[in-house]
Formats: C-alpha cells, sequence, structure tokens
C-alpha cells in the first residue's frame, strides 16, 4: 500500500543480480504494536488473463450473442498469441478462439469473439485464457471470467401506429 491508501505500488522493472533496500514505516503510536507483510511476486514471463467482460451482459434481446472481453498481458514477455475459450453455462459451447497481436507487460486490447446463439433464459458466460504463446501459464490469477446474462428473445410490447387521412367516406 501507498501511505495506507490501500493502494498497491507497481515497481518499475528492477534490473537482475542488483541488490534492493526496502524501507517500512509503522506511523503507530509507542507502545503500539502491529504486523507488516510484504509480498514480493515474480510476474510470470508469459501469463495472460481476462479483466472484464463489456458484452453480454444483463438482458440481451438477442439469441446471438456477439462477446467482447478485455484481454491483458501479465507476463513479462510481450503476448503475441493466446487461446480464448468461452462458454455458457458449460452446455452451450466451448468455443475456441486464437487471439495473435502484441501486447506488452500490462497492456490490455478489447478483443471481439465469434458470435454464437444462446437459448432462452437466465445464463452465466464464461471466459478463460490458456496458452499464452504456446507456453505453459505460470499463473492462473485472473485467467477467466464470468458474467450473469438473461437472453429474451420474445422482445418487448408491439407499438401499433394507424395513421388516418380524417375523411370518414
Amino acid at each position: 500500500m501507498i501511505n495506507g491508501d490501500g493502494d498497491y505500488l507497481l515497481l518499475p522493472s528492477l534490473a537482475t543480480n542488483t541488490n534492493y533496500l526496502l524501507y517500512l514505516h509503522n506511523q503507530g503510536d509507542a507502545g503500539f504494536e502491529g504486523t507488516f507483510s510484504v509480498l514480493l511476486e515474480h510476474p510470470g514471463m508469459d501469463d495472460a488473463g481476462i479483466t472484464a467482460v463489456n458484452a453480454p451482459s444483463g438482458l440481451v434481446c438477442t439469441s446471438t450473442i456477439s462477446p467482447e472481453v478485455v484481454l491483458k498481458n501479465y507476463g513479462e514477455n510481450p503476448l503475441t498469441s493466446v487461446t480464448i475459450t468461452y462458454d455458457l453455462d458449460g452446455l452451450t459451447g466451448p468455443f475456441t478462439y486464437n487471439w495473435t497481436g502484441n501486447l506488452p507487460f500490462l497492456g490490455t486490447e478489447v478483443v471481439s469473439l465469434p458470435s454464437f446463439v444462446a437459448p432462452y433464459g437466465n445464463h452465466v458466460f464464461n471466459v478463460s485464457t490458456s496458452s499464452p504463446a504456446d507456453r505453459r501459464v505460470r499463473s492462473r490469477r485472473n485467467s477467466k471470467a464470468e458474467v450473469e446474462l438473461d437472453v429474451d428473445i420474445t422482445g418487448g410490447d408491439p407499438v401499433v401506429e394507424i395513421a388516418t387521412d380524417n375523411d370518414p367516406s
């Protein structure tokens, strides 16, 4: 955390074989005991995940679902390919999409996935990543996401408009 505000500090790239000194400061009063924890996490070289599902979500008034997700590179190496797998309730699908591109460390990209037809009703859309750069994932954090949706293809109330010419004959 930075100054106790709950935010995490991401350090810039650190040089290998270099000694660093980390200072921790507890602002507690005299006689106040507290504990610290420091998590030093080394990101995987090749690691990708889904940070958000932009679509579908909520009420969907069509049976054709066109998913849109946010892909993030958590690995140190530029992300050049990843397999995105998605389904509906674990029953419709699974579908796979082989993404290619060039995402730097912590870079994100909105990915539009191929559409599929969903049955009427309440569902859970699941999406996950695997095989970044054709390598084994070192960390599984944030590699998957899900969102609830309601497919209602019955539509809304019909609107009928009648135009007359004011001539009763």
